[in-house]
């Protein structure tokens, strides 16, 4: 998941939540990440940040002491709707 910080949403809103839901339509699924980052070089007004949503980081220190669910959400949930078709 890719979202945008704009002046309404901050950059740490992607950070706070434990479970992050995103409602997503099928026609904005892109295929990686050369997609993304093309269509948003291609809008003239690129945003000051992206936030990359794929679950809980992890991480370890210089002893090997891992950490999970440092940063983001320990779980992240996408439901798919197909837009295919139009609204009926």
């Amino acid at each position: 998941m890719v979202t945008s910080s704009n002046p309404q949403r901050g950059r740490a809103v992607s950070l706070l939540p434990p479970r992050h839901l995103t409602i997503l339509e099928t026609s904005k699924l892109r295929n990686n990440l050369s997609e993304v980052l093309t269509e948003v070089a291609a809008s003239g007004n690129p945003p000051a940040a992206l936030e990359f949503i794929t679950g809980p980081s992890r991480t370890s220190d210089i002893e090997m002491d891992l950490s999970i669910g440092v940063h983001g959400p320990i779980e992240v949930y996408v439901l798919l709707v197909d837009d295919s078709k139009g609204i009926e």
